[in-house]
């Protein structure tokens, strides 16, 4: 890392200007306030849908397992709603989203 920052001067400079972006906005903290909810939400949508059978992830970083259906089928339904999500693996809907996000 340091021979990357050392290489490029105006590259460090953004780097730097991203670490102070999130110490001025909390970004951090806002993280782990944020988290609890989506978790709480996503664990809801496990106990309602018997397909979806375990969330797992840790901050915004979030995925809930896929059982009984293929999990592109419920990553093509939700583009058509104009929700963007991922699979991980063959079994898991990943969800990532910005770490601005809010309720």
């Amino acid at each position: 890392l340091h021979r990357c920052l050392h290489s490029f001067p105006t590259r460090r400079s953004s780097d730097l200007k991203v670490f102070d972006l999130f110490e001025e906005q909390q970004i951090v903290k806002h993280v782990q306030d944020i988290a609890p909810y989506l978790e709480q939400k996503l664990d809801e949508l496990v106990s309602r849908y018997d397909c979806l059978s375990l969330r797992r992830g840790k901050g915004l970083m979030q995925g809930v397992v896929v059982t009984g259906r293929p999990v592109g089928e419920i990553v093509k339904k939700a583009l058509e709603q104009r929700l963007i999500v991922l699979s991980a693996g063959s079994d898991v809907l990943r969800f990532v989203p910005p770490l601005v996000i809010e309720k």
